[in-house]
């Protein structure tokens, strides 16, 4: 497995009411992130701006490390 990768696939009834806009994506975004960050290491914040909705179907979250460090 690919820690820089992660799979998911959104179907049908995750669309109704919008519901793969907002929680869902944000929920797929921090299991990446968890994924590629040592489990020492706690996530105590993360900011998430939405643009439009996950469509139904095969999606790909890419993690790219930018900054590490204790001030970050």
């Amino acid at each position: 497995m690919d820690p820089e990768r992660f799979s998911c696939s959104i179907t049908e009834d995750w669309l109704q009411g919008r519901t793969s806009f907002g929680g869902l994506s944000a929920a797929l975004i921090a299991t990446a992130m968890r994924a590629r960050v040592p489990a020492e290491r706690r996530l105590r914040n993360i900011s998430v701006n939405f643009v439009g909705p996950a469509p139904e179907g095969e999606h790909e979250i890419r993690i790219r490390l930018l900054r590490e460090g204790g001030s970050v």
